[in-house]
């Protein structure tokens, strides 16, 4: 059979690691390093190296084989591993016949042939995904991958209690490992900005969020000075993103056309206020880019919505590890770890960030709790003990 090479879009991650171990887990994650690929396999596992774990990560391009049940990946992929951990989504790219590819249920069964155990290792509650997020088509197309990941994992590690209250029912342990920050990696913002800075980070998937949050800034800026600052949303500078959103909307699905329409309510928003966009970086620099833009509060706007109910309140572990005070929604993603959240209403948005940014002392004080907590109880160096246990654990029921 000719071996053919096939290019398998995957949850983007890190090139492997080279400490020597006796356990080794292939994390099927490939391509550049994203943010779920660092904090779920890169992070932990650079922290569990000296428990005996070591990570091991795929290639930007998987060798496969057509077989008769379709693309098939190589068996000695799984040489030498003790654990299969998949990320939350494995894509399914198609093929130019028009079949897509699914490397899932192949992997497993030679990981069942060989006793290695098959972990899923989640961060949102991907049956629940709205049709406005930008991954929806992507990750409804590779729904097969999905399937397969649920029906074949021996255990699943979540990142919040709703997460495993929804994975419960599959009758699989589901092990709590909430997503954490490594302290070593940021440093504090410099605090050399001359004027007060309202700052959000985050990806197109919280655009509603975003949108949501506007009026409120905009009776925000009508009583105090500030600028609002956003890193993300989009790769390509607001400008450029309008453009090209009008130049090809006409051959836009009706989710992609209603997604724009909403990205372009936005930025004709984002006009009527005094903002600052810094576009999408890489992983690598987002350690430096986030601080840079030297925030005196963060914000976590998130609506109250079935998928949001089950995302983890990263974003504010990040502010806090940079030096910036979060005020976040009083939603179930929030509410049990940030000490100051809100209702989603523009009214009392703007009176909260009206009164944090008049009021330096009590901002201060504010951040150094949140700070506490979060290097407490969100430290990634505090939780590798809680990572080691789980990972052995699942080593020693599925012997």
């Amino acid at each position: 059979m000719r071996g053919e090479g096939v290019s398998i879009a995957r949850e983007p991650g890190a090139g492997g690691t080279t400490a020597v171990s006796c356990r080794r887990v292939l994390g099927l994650i490939g391509g550049p390093l994203s943010g779920v690929g660092y904090v779920r396999f890169v992070q932990p596992f650079e922290q569990l190296r000296s428990r005996g774990f070591e990570l091991a990560t795929l290639p930007d391009s998987l060798r496969l084989t057509r077989g008769p049940g379709g693309y098939e990946p190589d068996p000695a992929l799984l040489d030498g591993v003790s654990l299969l951990v998949f990320p939350q989504m494995v894509l399914a790219p198609v093929l130019a016949d028009g079949s897509r590819v699914n490397v899932v249920r192949p992997l497993c069964a030679e990981a069942r042939r060989r006793g290695i155990p098959i972990v899923y290792s989640v961060d949102d509650y991907l049956p629940e995904i709205e049709e406005h997020n930008p991954e929806y088509e992507r990750i409804r197309g590779s729904h097969d991958n999905l399937r397969a990941i649920l029906d074949e994992a021996d255990a699943i590690l979540a990142t919040t209690e709703p997460l495993r209250e929804s994975l419960a029912p599959l009758g699989k342990p589901v092990h709590l490992l909430p997503n954490a920050i490594d302290p070593a990696r940021w440093r504090l913002r410099p605090r050399r900005a001359d004027e007060l800075r309202v700052g959000w980070a985050g990806s197109g998937s919280h655009l509603d969020d975003l949108r949501m949050l506007l009026p409120a800034l905009r009776q925000l800026q009508r009583r105090v000075e500030c600028r609002f600052v956003m890193l993300g949303l989009t790769d390509l500078p607001l400008g450029e993103q309008v453009r090209r959103i009008k130049r090809d909307r006409r051959g836009y699905t009706r989710a992609q056309r209603s997604r724009a329409e909403r990205f372009l309510e936005v930025a004709r928003q984002l006009r009527g206020l005094r903002h600052e966009h810094v576009p999408f970086r890489p992983m690598d620099r987002y350690f430096e880019a986030l601080p840079a833009l030297d925030l005196d509060l963060g914000v976590c706007p998130l609506l109250d919505a079935p998928f949001n109910r089950h995302k983890s309140a990263i974003k504010f572990y990040e502010y806090a590890a940079t030096g910036t005070m979060t005020v976040a929604s009083d939603v179930p993603s929030y509410r049990d770890e940030v000490s100051v959240t809100v209702p989603d209403d523009a009214g009392a948005w703007c009176d909260a960030l009206e009164h944090w940014l008049r009021d330096d002392r009590a901002r201060d004080e504010e951040l150094e709790r949140q700070r506490a907590f979060v290097l407490e109880h969100r430290n990634i160096e505090k939780l590798a003990d809680r990572w080691a246990g789980a990972l052995e654990s699942i080593l020693e029921e599925t012997k």
